[in-house]
């Protein structure tokens, strides 16, 4: 049995360049309502050796960092205990080394936010066919939001947020699309979350819970007991596996939504590979209207509006469930991948 958990990922606190600690971010998960969340700093693993990974107010933390490459390219690295030497390295030595210490390398923000006033310090991922990365930020909400800002949307930031947000980057959806089509490639949502004061401004701008209660990433699980090293390694377990989707949250609760192969008695679930085999049906289903897309190999291959969409797959391929609500993005699946066998095309 699988139970849904919604996590915050991507978030910086004091111990690198965030603007609050590890118990503001705590404080304002509690209060969003999310049941993970992974604090990621810069180049420091403070949080995991001061002892955070665990329950605080009842939300699991989880300690992950984030390395900057020498070409200012970034990437989003669990199950790493050191991270000595890992600064400014090229993406192929950063990604050796992540893996010989036994970490897991997401790309982060693939397409960084740019502006013509303002220096985010990261820069596009385009180390493609490198193979050391596990999977990637599909939607990094910071950048999203930043990109192509100008001064004067700064402060309206504080009341419209959604007004701002446009969705995954067409070109990460691409790129990530063609990954698949030879190997499984997780993908989560981030946030960048650095809540931040500007100036003469109390209040942070992308405030931790703005943003936890915005762009969120719901994963499958096993049931959490309270223990919290198994509870922790159930949910990155999960992220890993890719057994998880992002949502847009704050623009419509996505808790229940649902993307499942059913072939004779088996459920696939997302992130699954398995080989082909007719007869095979897609079940997206929805907690409210919207329009729902099935998405082979990058391509929209059948779309429905209301909360429920099936399909009967006549092929192998990479599949993938979206949701839009009136035109606007709002959930991302992670796909099933449906491999040919022998003899078999996609």
């Amino acid at each position: 049995m699988m139970n849904e958990y919604i996590g915050a990922i991507h978030i910086h606190t004091n111990y690198s360049d965030g603007g609050g600690s590890v118990w503001d971010v705590v404080t304002a998960a509690q209060r969003a309502g999310v049941d993970f969340v992974v604090v990621s700093d810069h180049g420091s693993l403070g949080a995991l050796e001061d002892g955070w990974t665990g329950y605080h107010k009842g939300v699991l933390v989880l300690v992950a960092t984030e390395v900057t490459c020498n070409n200012k390219a970034h990437l989003l690295v669990f199950d790493l205990t050191e991270v000595e030497g890992l600064t400014n390295c090229a993406p192929a030595e950063a990604l050796e080394i992540i893996k010989s210490r036994g970490g897991k390398a997401f790309v982060a923000h693939p397409h960084a936010a740019k502006t013509s006033w303002c220096e985010f310090g990261a820069g596009d991922w385009e180390s493609w066919d490198l193979g050391g990365f596990r999977g990637l930020e599909i939607w990094s909400l910071m950048h999203d939001v930043c990109n192509r800002m100008k001064p004067w949307d700064v402060l309206p930031l504080y009341r419209k947020l959604l007004s701002r947000v446009k969705g995954p980057h067409p070109e990460v959806l691409r790129q990530w699309d063609r990954l698949t089509q030879t190997r499984q490639v997780p993908a989560i949502g981030a946030l960048d979350s650095h809540a931040k004061r500007l100036p003469f401004i109390q209040r942070p701008m992308l405030d931790y819970y703005d943003t936890f209660a915005t762009l969120r990433t719901h994963v499958l699980a096993p049931p959490l007991d309270g223990e919290p090293r198994t509870d922790a390694r159930h949910i990155l377990d999960a992220i890993l596996a890719g057994r998880c989707f992002v949502a847009l949250d704050d623009f419509s609760d996505a808790r229940g939504f649902s993307f499942v192969g059913l072939a004779r008695e088996e459920h696939i679930l997302m992130g699954q590979e398995v080989r082909f085999g007719p007869p095979l049906q897609f079940h997206i289903r929805a907690p409210q209207e919207a329009e729902l897309r099935l998405v082979k190999n990058g391509q929209v291959l059948v779309s429905s509006e209301g909360n429920n969409l099936v399909h009967t797959a006549d092929a192998a391929g990479v599949y993938r469930a979206e949701a839009h609500i009136n035109g606007r993005p709002w959930v991302f699946t992670n796909p099933i991948y449906l491999r040919a066998g022998a003899g078999e095309e996609s």
